[in-house]
């Protein structure tokens, strides 16, 4: 018997349900036609939907496991695994994306040091509570 690995309609089909699940786009368009994006283009675009963009980690393992880490991972963002890791997911996506912002900020030729802080501050508390909702997941179970 083949394989996860080796049947690649049966990846196209488990990924495009999971990004069209999470409002990811599968293609891209190129003067004027669609193109489908790679396996890892898609992957890459539902990680970075999930747990915001400019993640540092890199994602490894096998297809079938990189996979089965993202489905995971909607499951969680759609409640499946409580209310508790749902809002905890969603505070390390705001508090990632947070953190991008003071990112972009720090890049700039000002450098608005006030706006910098704010949004550290931002992030900060984003991270703080999803580890208090992660806590109260844990105690709960």
């Amino acid at each position: 018997m083949r394989g996860y690995d080796a049947i690649p309609g049966l990846q196209r089909t488990h990924l495009k349900r999971l990004a069209d699940s999470m409002g990811v786009l599968t293609y891209r368009t190129i003067a004027k036609k669609r193109v489908s994006l790679s396996y890892n283009e898609i992957r890459l675009k539902l990680h970075a939907r999930l747990i915001g963009p400019n993640w540092p980690v890199k994602i490894t393992g096998t297809p079938a496991q990189v996979d089965t880490m993202l489905a995971r991972m909607v499951d969680t963002a759609r409640g499946k695994h409580g209310h508790s890791l749902r809002l905890s997911l969603y505070h390390i996506r705001t508090g990632k994306e947070a953190f991008a912002e003071a990112q972009r900020l720090y890049a700039l030729p000002s450098r608005p040091y006030k706006r910098i802080e704010a949004a550290m501050s931002e992030a900060r508390a984003h991270y703080a509570l999803a580890a208090e909702f992660q806590k109260q997941h844990e105690a709960s179970h």
